[in-house]
């Protein structure tokens, strides 16, 4: 399964993660995180920001395993309170395993019903900045 992240936080260039997931029994003993920030070919933000910055973060089989479990455990359409609360980020959670893709955004924070949506966001981006 491949899950990409793509956060604005305000004052700051977007992020875009990217990990490709094992799924089943065989996981793959080597995960790695990809990151940018700003994401590549976003001409406007590296002129804002400069250019890319790319790095990579490995994953434990553990790290990798837990992520996996969080991201299989959204269940599709997680609608919910759609008031908005806390402060202002555009994201986009994009979920793909073979043919098929799931999209989820939102501006400022996640439903209160979609617990496991933020948790995987907040995952990904702690597991973005620890080798920072």
């Amino acid at each position: 399964m491949k899950v990409r992240l793509y956060v604005r936080p305000p004052g700051s260039p977007s992020t875009l993660l990217e990990v490709e997931l094992s799924e089943g029994e065989g996981a793959a003993s080597e995960t790695q995180l990809k990151c940018f920030s700003p994401p590549p070919g976003d001409q406007g933000e590296a002129a804002q920001w400069g250019p890319t910055k790319a790095w990579a973060v490995d994953l434990s089989g553990e790290q990798a395993g837990d992520l996996s479990g969080k991201a299989a455990a959204i269940r599709l359409v997680p609608f919910g309170d759609a008031a908005p609360r806390g402060g202002g980020t555009p994201v986009e959670l994009s979920l793909s395993s073979g043919q098929a893709e799931a999209r989820l955004s939102w501006w400022m924070r996640a439903p209160s019903e979609w617990g496991v949506v933020e948790d995987v966001v907040q995952t990904l981006i702690d597991l973005s900045l620890r080798d920072r």
